[in-house]
């Protein structure tokens, strides 16, 4: 039974490695940056299991299960593009719809706040601090607790997808690299010219590569890909994904190469907003 439970599949952060097998990461918590592998990152101790003194892997070995159903496909993709020879017809739409949006409800923030919203609480519906995340355990538990259950997280998956349908497009770079983090999906509001009804669902799978789909597409809208295939991201493009992988992070952040001054800039400006907020939020209790 394993002790280490990883919040990203350790298969999807291989694809992060650089050519000697070793990833770069910073540990928000220790404040620090250093040459590591795959098996020292992205992990808490029984972090899946609902009782600390009673441990079965039962949402472990779904999470397994499901990572050796998708990380194929997603590893197909990573190498036909770099063999240069990726298609639009590739893309397997559902298992890649369905992996985003497992690795968007596994990590810890995340999971808190999804206990949040099917409570109501407040205080767990918005992402909380890396100072807080402890102290709102009952978030985790209700997750594992309730899809521990292997047919709940299939239906959970398969409702979503039913719902969505989205067409998952691929933005690429050759020039500079994407990072990513233990919580690897950024999610956020798409303006519209009349409201903010549609979000933008992204995430690195490469250093290369980043899918996205748009969430809440009603009317399906945006849903058409583009006639260039895979799309080339601008530097500015790169920074900005960057920049929301290390805003969301809760305590990792994960690169094939050492961080570089915009990088080290970017997550020191948000180490300093989560203080302030995690200051703000001691004062109104």
């Amino acid at each position: 039974m394993g002790k280490k439970q990883h919040v990203v599949p350790r298969a999807y952060l291989k694809n992060f490695e650089n050519e000697n097998g070793k990833l770069y990461a910073y540990n928000l918590k220790n404040n620090k940056a250093f040459l590591t592998n795959i098996n020292e990152v992205c992990f808490h101790n029984y972090s899946y299991e609902v009782a600390k003194k009673e441990h079965n892997n039962k949402l472990e070995s779904i999470l397994s299960k499901y990572e050796s159903d998708y990380m194929p496909h997603i590893n197909m993709i990573v190498e036909k593009f770099n063999q240069g020879i990726l298609k639009k017809e590739d893309i397997n739409h559902e298992i890649c719809y369905k992996f985003m949006i497992l690795q968007y409800l596994r990590s810890d923030s995340n999971r808190i706040m999804y206990a949040g919203a099917v409570f109501g609480f407040e205080d767990m519906k918005i992402r909380p601090s890396i100072n807080t995340l402890e102290n709102l355990d009952f978030g985790r538990i209700y997750f594992n607790a309730r899809f521990e259950n292997k047919n709940e997280l299939k239906k959970f998956l398969e409702m979503a997808y039913s719902h969505e349908q989205p067409i998952i497009h691929v933005i690429s770079t050759k020039d500079l690299h994407l990072i990513t983090s233990d919580n690897p999906v950024i999610a956020y509001y798409y303006p519209t010219r009349f409201n903010c009804e549609t979000m933008v669902i992204m995430l690195p799978i490469s250093p290369n590569i980043c899918l996205y789909f748009y969430g809440m597409d009603s009317n399906k809208k945006y849903q058409k890909q583009s006639d260039i295939f895979p799309e080339q991201l601008l530097e500015s493009d790169v920074h900005k994904i960057n920049q929301g992988i290390i805003y969301v992070a809760n305590y990792w952040i994960i690169s094939n190469t050492n961080f570089n001054f915009i990088e080290f800039n970017l997550i020191k400006k948000s180490l300093t907003l989560k203080a302030s907020r995690n200051a703000i939020n001691k004062n109104d209790i």
